[in-house]
Order: C-alpha cells, then sequence, then structure tokens
C-alpha cells in the first residue's frame, strides 16, 4: 500500500525534473501551465491532478510508477539502519585494469535507511535500501528510472566485523550492462576518499588471493574473501 505521508509527488517530479536537464519554465511550457502552478507542484503546495502527472511522466520520460513512494514492506525495520558513522561513503572496485571510484550517500527515509549511488555529477544511478548487524551488511538497489533506464538489480554485501584504516570490504553482484552478463567484484567502502598515492595499494587489496584463485580452479566456484585482511601484508 502507499504512505500518504511519505508520498510527495512534487519532490519526485523536482529530482527527475532536474536530472533530466529541463527547465522548470520548459516543462511548464510544454504541460500548458503556468511556472508557477508548477512550482507549487514541486513544493507539494497544490496536487497536479491524474491527467497533468501523466503529463508530466510524457514529457520526463518516465513512469507514473517513478513517482510513487510505497512502504519497502519487505525490508525489516529494525536492521535497516546505518552502521557507519557516516553518511557518504567512498566505494572502490577494479574496473578493466584501473580502479573505479563512486560515492554511496545513507539518508533516512520513511522509517528506513535508503541507499543512493551516486556518479560523479552527483546523480542518482541506483537506489535502495541497508539492512545491517554488527556481523554484515546488505545493500540492494536497483536502477533508478530517470536516469538510468536499464533492468538491473544489485546485492552488495559488506563486511561489518572488522574496519581496517575505516575501511570495510565487500563483494557485489551486478551485470555488464553491454552484455548482460552477471558479473562478481570486490569493493572497498571508504569513510574518506582515497588519495592518488593511496590508489596502488587499494588495487593490490581488491586482487584475487592465492588462496581465492586455488579454491576457484579445485572447487569450481570462488569464495571471496572479503574478511578485511584480503591482500594485505604480512598477514
Amino acid at each position: 500500500m502507499y504512505n500518504l505521508e511519505a508520498y510527495k509527488i512534487g519532490k519526485m517530479i523536482r529530482e527527475v525534473r532536474k536530472s533530466k536537464g529541463l527547465s522548470i519554465e520548459k516543462l511548464a511550457k510544454k504541460i500548458c501551465k503556468s511556472t508557477t502552478t508548477v512550482y507549487k507542484y514541486e513544493r507539494d503546495e497544490v496536487a497536479p491532478d491524474l491527467i497533468t502527472t501523466l503529463e508530466i511522466c510524457n514529457v520526463l520520460g518516465i513512469d507514473i510508477n517513478d513517482l510513487t513512494v510505497k512502504d519497502r514492506i519487505e525490508v525489516n525495520r529494525e536492521t535497516s539502519v546505518n552502521p557507519f558513522t557516516t553518511d557518504v561513503l567512498y566505494m572502490y572496485y577494479l574496473g578493466f585494469g584501473s580502479l573505479a571510484e563512486y560515492r554511496l550517500k545513507i539518508t533516512p527515509e520513511n522509517g528506513f535507511m535508503k541507499v543512493d549511488f551516486l556518479l560523479g555529477d552527483n546523480q542518482i544511478y541506483y537506489t535502495g535500501t541497508i539492512e545491517s548487524n554488527s556481523d554484515i551488511a546488505f545493500i540492494s538497489l536497483k536502477n533508478y528510472y530517470a536516469v538510468n533506464q536499464c533492468f538491473e538489480k544489485l546485492q552488495l554485501t559488506i563486511n561489518m566485523k572488522f574496519s581496517i584504516d575505516g575501511m570495510n570490504t565487500g563483494v557485489f553482484l551486478a551485470l555488464r550492462e553491454d552484455v548482460n552478463l552477471p558479473v562478481i567484484k570486490k569493493f572497498i567502502l571508504s569513510k574518506k576518499k582515497i588519495k592518488d598515492e593511496e590508489k596502488n595499494e587499494i588495487m593490490r587489496r581488491l586482487n584475487l588471493t592465492e588462496s581465492e584463485r586455488a579454491n576457484l580452479l579445485k572447487n569450481g566456484f570462488w569464495y571471496p574473501d572479503i574478511s578485511n585482511n584480503t591482500g594485505f601484508k604480512g598477514v
């Protein structure tokens, strides 16, 4: 069911409009409304009628369901917590020989912890929720339709037992978009942005260990080591 207290269609319209690079004046012109009226829509001072809402969706190139907010009943409220002492995390993983860097933003929303996967220009590319206890955290993400119209879901599993240098290690399952093949990668979450001189060390930590390679060859499956000791010198 819809949670009417959290149903802020104007806020969603504003977010999608901005992500599309469309001015409020242009949106108003395309739906034959005044700029003041659309401004009131986006401020949730006035609710657009159904036909107007559908016209807005057509202009923005989205489905009406993308403007709705539903209770995420599949997420346990008790475990939907932010286990980190920050609301912004830097995510690093190996991508075609280089170190990829993205950000995760965690914010409370409607009784849950919402997670947004941000691109370099602060656009939301994936969005979802986090669940965690003292041992492990799960972040489930899906594509944010306003920007990313592919059909994809991501599952991030993070070791919360140990934090080395303010970092946590995890593994994620996603799709390689160009060929729609599943891909599994280790990643590191850091509370601070990694300096250029630290990136080679981070890349080394993300490489497969000898024990991972041996297990993969022997048993035919990969048991990713996210113990937070993976690849550390002297361990």
